[in-house]
């Protein structure tokens, strides 16, 4: 069995890293260890751990790499099944972002969409969906068998009969959560660049609120790359991610202000105390599913003072960490349910029985 996985972005962003893990999980999970994948990654040298072949999808000052063009074009071919990655790459709100979806993201979707073998987009956010742009993504998802969305916005959008609502993928392969602990006295500060800004203005008013924090760095790639951000809210230390995630035996668990989405969801899996600081619909969605909507803000227009107060509560009181515990604990074997779902249907989709498409579709 032959898997193209599209739409990878880069392992030096580790939540891009951890959603295509997750995805190669569920592969896995439903096809067996056998199985031959093909990742295609705008940073195919960030995923050199995976031992896998990876293709280049982002253009270089000579164009396409000729390799990725001959391989995104024969996916009939070379391929069982098509899988995009979960994320929330299919966005176009005009201007530059428009132009580097359709450079990067919208040729794949337009080879998954055309190709006559069966394909499954694991869950997404999708938009906005302006322009050109947003006219050719809705119409080439409505060729793509089965598309996963993580957020109530992107469903109502897209408006596609083949979209089904469906938690984050860092969410469905959520460990189960321990017992209250004690928690560190100093919060840790996950921040990231923001409209042209190194730090928004709200989050540094929330910093000045803090006597003390810890930082954080989730992304080192390219323009998502979050040195300079976490340095300016002058953090006691950096964090590593051993430091960060590994927490075991009596090790005190940490109460984080994220921005970025998965390392809250993968702070929450450590079993930390995560306030998230959303800067798009995905935060949204996601701590909505995990009952924890209190503690996700706009990060363009948040109460400093809210959220300082939140993480004070969550340093002092025991109470309120249990609280939190029970929120997240409340809702897993629906989570366990869901990603069994997704496994059924990769499983469903590879079989031999499906037939293949006919050509012409858009």
């Amino acid at each position: 069995m032959r898997i193209a996985l599209l739409h990878a972005y880069s392992a030096e962003n580790s939540g891009d890293g951890l959603l295509v893990r997750a995805t190669l999980d569920l592969v896995h999970a439903a096809l067996g260890a056998d199985v031959e994948v093909s990742v295609f990654a705008s940073y195919p040298e960030s995923f050199a751990s995976l031992g896998l072949p990876v293709h280049r999808t982002k253009p270089g000052r000579r164009g396409y790499d000729r390799r990725y063009v001959r391989h995104i074009r024969s996916l009939d071919e070379t391929a069982d099944l098509v899988v995009g990655v979960g994320g929330g790459y299919l966005r176009a709100p005009g201007g530059a972002a428009s132009a580097k979806c359709a450079l990067v993201m919208v040729p794949q979707l337009r080879a998954a969409a055309s190709s006559r073998r069966p394909s499954i987009y694991l869950p997404q956010s999708v938009g906005p969906l302006t322009g050109a742009v947003g006219s050719e993504i809705r119409r080439r998802l409505a060729g793509v068998d089965s598309i996963y969305m993580r957020d109530d916005r992107s469903i109502c959008e897209l408006g596609l009969p083949n979209a089904t609502r469906m938690p984050d993928l860092a969410i469905l392969q959520m460990s189960d959560r321990g017992e209250t602990r004690e928690v560190d006295p100093v919060p840790v500060l996950n921040v990231r660049p923001f409209r042209g800004a190194t730090l928004p203005a709200s989050v540094a008013d929330l910093r000045r609120r803090l006597p003390v924090v810890d930082g954080f760095v989730q992304s080192t790639v390219s323009s998502n790359n979050d040195i300079a951000s976490v340095a300016a809210v002058e953090p006691r230390r950096t964090l590593s991610r051993d430091e960060f995630y590994a927490v075991s035996g009596d090790r005190p668990r940490r109460v984080v202000v994220a921005m970025r989405l998965h390392c809250a969801l993968e702070a929450l899996d450590a079993g930390h105390y995560v306030v998230h600081l959303a800067y798009e619909r995905k935060g949204f969605g996601a701590f909505e599913d995990l009952g924890l909507g209190a503690f996700v803000h706009p990060v363009a227009r948040f109460d400093p003072a809210r959220v300082s107060r939140q993480v004070a509560h969550l340093l002092a009181d025991d109470e309120a960490r249990q609280s939190y515990d029970a929120a997240v604990r409340r809702d897993v074997i629906h989570r366990r349910e869901a990603r069994a779902g997704l496994v059924d249907r990769i499983r469903e989709l590879a079989s031999p029985s499906v037939p293949v498409r006919i050509l012409g579709r858009p």
